[in-house]
């Protein structure tokens, strides 16, 4: 997945957690190994990705 997300095959990153108590996403783990094997600016863009697909989906977001 390293691999496909340095070539720009990936352009976001998600999760389809449904409960944080029976399923959590673990997104910091995932974003950290994204860290460490693609750099810190790919991660970065990842992460914007996604959310500006969430404000184009449902609106602005509330930062918590």
């Amino acid at each position: 997945i390293f691999n496909l997300i340095k070539k720009g095959y990936i352009h976001i990153i998600g999760s389809d957690t449904h409960s944080l108590e029976e399923r959590p996403p673990y997104m910091d783990e995932a974003l950290r190994k994204i860290a460490q094997n693609c750099g810190e600016e790919q991660r970065d863009i990842l992460i914007e990705n996604s959310h500006k697909l969430w404000e184009k989906i449902f609106g602005e977001q509330d930062e918590k």
